[in-house]
């Protein structure tokens, strides 16, 4: 069967943000950060710092605010209960000489105001400026946080975050992003960015969503493609959480948050679920798509060209 990945791409992306898989950890932090009352700045930079809620809650149980900063414990802990990180925190930035370092650099920016919230462009220069190992993905990453969890507006997002991406890499949409444009290895260059960024307004104007969700909705979709992922996937990630924060919370934080399906009686991560799209053609939860409008992606893409 040939495939056509226009109108795979446009179902994709309109089921992942209809289920509210496309970003849902933006969901649950400001509830996590109510319930145990923790700082949301600094609550938001020791997640990033792991990209693990497990990790960022435990580290935020012991030091709630930057006020409570102690590198001793913060060192003790990296060996004994901190170990989760995200695939995306790697190789340096898991050395927890450099966390130390970066988390000096976030206190110094709090206690002497060098975060420029005016926009999102003058936030991420400032973070990238002043705090130590944290480069155009974490930037783009904190920002949006800021934005979608705490209604930090003025910081929004306003772009794919590729700029600063090598054009020949598979990172982040730039795979999708590739493919959709069907561009070759040795084609792909920088003069492609700006129409890239054309698209992701484009599409988010004619589905109605946010400029940060179709970026996602651009990574997600190379990760299903590959087996890698399915929808309700980064929802059922949530399953860890239960024993960090207590069947209470827990319930009834994901069934104020999430259909039930996607979690309530779901005893493990349905790991066998990342490769049902590649082998069958078929998207579980599609009728999530429902929410969205329908969009030609193909002709979205002849009319930026």
């Amino acid at each position: 069967m040939v495939r056509d990945i226009y109108q795979d791409f446009d179902t994709f992306s309109r089921a992942l943000v209809g289920s509210k898989d496309v970003d849902p950890v933006y969901i649950i932090i400001p509830k996590i950060v109510d319930y145990y009352g923790f700082d949301p700045i600094w609550f938001t930079f020791c997640y990033t710092s792991f990209y693990s809620l497990e990790s960022g809650i435990k580290l935020c149980q012991e030091m709630p605010d930057h006020t409570k900063w102690n590198k001793k414990r913060f060192i003790e802990l990296r060996n004994t209960e901190l170990k989760k990180f995200g695939t995306e925190r790697r190789g340096t930035n898991r050395a927890a000489d450099n966390m130390v370092n970066a988390f000096n650099g976030v206190i110094n920016c709090i206690e002497n105001e060098l975060f420029d919230w005016s926009s999102n462009s003058t936030f991420r220069k400032s973070l990238m400026k002043n705090v130590p190992f944290q480069g155009v993905w974490a930037s783009f990453k904190n920002a949006e946080i800021f934005e979608k969890a705490f209604g930090f507006d003025v910081v929004g997002v306003t772009d794919l975050g590729i700029n600063g991406k090598d054009p020949k890499s598979d990172d982040g949409p730039l795979a999708t992003l590739n493919n959709l444009f069907g561009l070759e290895e040795e084609n792909r260059s920088e003069f492609w960015y700006p129409t890239f960024e054309k698209l992701g307004v484009k599409l988010a104007k004619k589905w109605g969503m946010n400029i940060g969700e179709v970026e996602t909705c651009f990574c997600k979709f190379n990760k299903i493609r590959n087996g890698k992922y399915f929808i309700g996937h980064d929802i059922q990630e949530f399953l860890e959480l239960k024993h960090v924060l207590g069947g209470n919370f827990y319930t009834k934080m994901m069934s104020t948050s999430f259909d039930d399906i996607f979690w309530k009686d779901v005893d493990h991560f349905e790991k066998h679920k990342k490769a049902h799209f590649k082998s069958t053609g078929e998207f579980l939860y599609e009728n999530y798509k429902e929410y969205y409008p329908e969009v030609d992606v193909q002709k979205t893409i002849l009319e930026i060209l």
